[in-house]
Order: structure tokens, then C-alpha cells, then sequence
């Protein structure tokens, strides 16, 4: 969860001028926090320093209350996708065709990486000692990038790994050094910089897959064990007795629905709770959880074998394209939280 009001992003973006004008006798500014910082709160339980500035028309019992829910429904997803394709696909599958597939298996450890950030928001709150557990929410989220879009380009698990771990130190070296409230502006830009590559990501899959089952009439039998069927065809039958009734899976394209709405509602909350420190953003925001995580559970019970999405061809040009509309997205978002909370520049 990296909430954090636009309010704070454009008062630390102003800080960050100033404190490149300052003089060589505070060489040392990136490792304290500068003068005339915004007001934060403190963490009740442990008494540590969050990103959290005072929201307006909190109440305390309402957001632990959606907070609690929304942790729980991530938890349950969490534990429900991995008991269904660890105990119940994988085991029942035929031997050579155990495999759900890269894209599954970052969901899986995405709802596993959300539960442990999430939970650790209950206890720390947002900041820079929670990104130890942040961080890794943010790290599958690229990877599910990595992989969609470099899938095709030949290049080994290897790479993806390196890739993953030069993100990972990346990010938690820049937050670790960054004084408050630089570590949360960094933090907060780079993770909605991913969001919103990863949703238009997702509609491109969905709209894909979309038009080549409008110009097929391939299906997939819901047992292809029983049916015989291989690769979404059903073998004639010998006479006529051999004929049955055969229940056929939605088309995938259906099922890819599910991650376009999951990855544009994390999108709007975390988005909407950019432009306002307050309570009812803030609510939103983190009951958005509450509906992403467990449509990214239910896609991988609906879809535990990855091998039907057709993937889009990627050219450099369109995705170099996405990344720089992230930037913008995420730079037009500060523009419009400086309106809205007055900030004065």
C-alpha cells in the first residue's frame, strides 16, 4: 500500500528545489530531514515516523474497519488461489502438463506479496520502515510487466530475475537514503508509474485476445481428460452412439477481463487518493484492495493454465509509448493535486 495524498507529493516536490540550493555545509541533506518539513503522524503502536500527513475528517474506527476488511480479503485470496492450484489443478493434472505458466505464477506470489504488505500496514503504517514489505508488492507488479511484454523476445528466466533484483535494491536504496518527505515522493511516483503501464497493459491483452476469438470459433472443452480434445478440437466421434454433451470454457478473453478490472480499480484508487488528503479518498483507496486482489485470485482458479492467451506482438516503439504515458499520467496527478489542495508554489 503506498497511500499518499497529492498534498504531500507537491509540498515534498517544492522541498526537493529548495534543497538543491542549499549550501555545501549541509552536503549531508539526503541523509536527514530537511528543515520545515510537512507535518506527519506517528505510528500509535510502535511510535515510528509514516508518510501519513493528518487527513482531514479521519475517524479512527472507520478506517481500521475497511482497512481490517480489505486485509482479510486479501488474505483469503491469497490462501485460496495457492491451495487450489498447489493441492488441487497441479496434483490432478497430467504428467508433462503440470505448469501454470509465468503469468500465473507472479499472480500467485503477488497475492502472497499483497498479503504481507497489507498486514504489515495494519502494524507499521505506510513509511519508510513498511517498504521493506512494500516494496515487494511493487516488485511483482513489475515483473508481471516484464513478463507480458518480453515474453516473446527470447530472453531467459535469468534476465527476469537480474531485472527483479536490480528493481528490488533499487528502489528500497533510493527509499532507504531519501530523507522524508523525498523517500515517500519517489516511492508513491514510481508505483503509480507501474500501475498505469500495468492497466493499459492489460486492456491491450484483453482487446487482443478478444478479436481473435471474434475471427475463431475454436473452443476449449471444460475436461480435455475426458473429451480427448487437444488444443481447444474436439476429434469426431465414430458413430453416432460416441456422441455427448460437452461443457466448453468461456473464451479467454473473458477471463482476461478479470485482471482489466482489477488492475484499473488499483489504479483509481491509488490515484484518487492522490488528489485530496481526505478521509473518503483515503477509504476508497483502501478498499480498492478489496477488489483487485481477489479478482487476481479469481482469475488464476478460472485460468490456472496460461497456455490459451494469445500474446499481442511487442514492438519498442508502442511500449516505449505506454511508459512515457505513466510518466505523464502520474506528473498530470501532482498537477492536479497542487489545484485541488491549494499549495502554493
Amino acid at each position: 500500500m503506498s497511500g499518499l495524498s497529492l498534498q504531500h507529493l507537491i509540498g515534498a516536490t517544492y522541498l526537493l528545489a529548495a534543497c538543491f540550493g542549499i549550501s555545501g555545509a549541509n552536503a549531508d541533506w539526503w541523509m536527514t530531514d530537511p528543515q520545515d518539513t510537512p507535518a506527519r503522524w506517528y505510528n500509535k503502536v510502535y511510535e515510528i515516523p509514516t508518510w501519513v500527513m493528518p487527513i482531514k475528517d479521519y475517524n479512527e474506527n472507520t478506517f481500521l474497519a475497511v482497512t481490517v476488511f480489505s486485509v482479510a480479503l486479501v488474505t483469503l485470496s491469497a490462501i485460496y488461489a495457492n491451495f487450489y492450484i498447489l493441492r488441487v489443478y497441479l496434483p490432478s493434472a497430467p504428467e508433462g502438463k503440470r505448469n501454470i505458466g509465468d503469468l500465473n505464477t507472479d499472480i500467485l506470489c503477488y497475492l502472497v506479496a499483497t498479503f504481507f504488505t497489507t498486514f504489515s500496514f495494519l502494524l507499521l503504517s505506510v513509511g519508510k520502515i513498511w517498504v521493506s514489505f512494500g516494496v515487494f508488492h511493487n516488485l511483482f507488479e513489475f515483473l508481471l510487466l516484464a513478463h507480458i511484454l518480453l515474453r516473446q523476445a527470447g530472453i531467459s528466466k535469468r534476465f527476469f530475475t537480474l531485472a527483479g533484483f536490480a528493481y528490488l535494491m533499487t528502489t528500497f536504496g533510493i527509499v532507504l537514503v531519501l530523507p522524508w518527505p523525498f523517500d515517500a515522493v519517489y516511492f508513491k511516483f514510481q508505483g503509480l508509474v507501474i500501475d498505469v503501464v500495468l492497466s493499459v497493459t492489460m486492456i491491450r491483452l484483453y482487446k487482443h485476445n478478444r478479436a481473435i476469438a471474434e475471427k475463431t470459433n475454436i473452443r476449449t472443452p471444460a475436461n480435455i481428460q475426458e473429451t480427448g480434445a487437444e488444443n481447444g478440437i474436439l476429434p469426431e466421434p465414430k458413430d453416432s452412439k460416441d456422441k455427448k454433451v460437452v461443457n466448453f470454457l468461456p473464451p479467454v478473453h473473458e477471463n482476461i477481463y478479470l485482471l482489466v478490472v482489477a488492475a484499473v480499480v488499483h489504479l483509481l484508487g491509488n490515484t484518487l487518493v492522490t488528489f485530496s488528503n481526505t478521509f473518503s479518498l483515503w477509504v476508497i483507496f483502501q478498499f480498492s484492495y478489496a477488489i483487485t486482489f481477489p479478482l487476481y485470485a479469481y482469475f488464476v482458479v478460472s485460468e490456472p493454465d496460461s497456455s490459451r492467451i494469445n500474446w499481442y506482438k511487442v514492438e519498442f516503439a508502442q511500449e516505449a509509448l505506454v511508459i512515457v504515458l505513466g510518466f505523464i499520467v502520474s506528473g498530470l496527478c501532482i498537477a492536479i493535486g497542487a489545484v485541488t489542495s491549494g499549495v502554493s508554489m
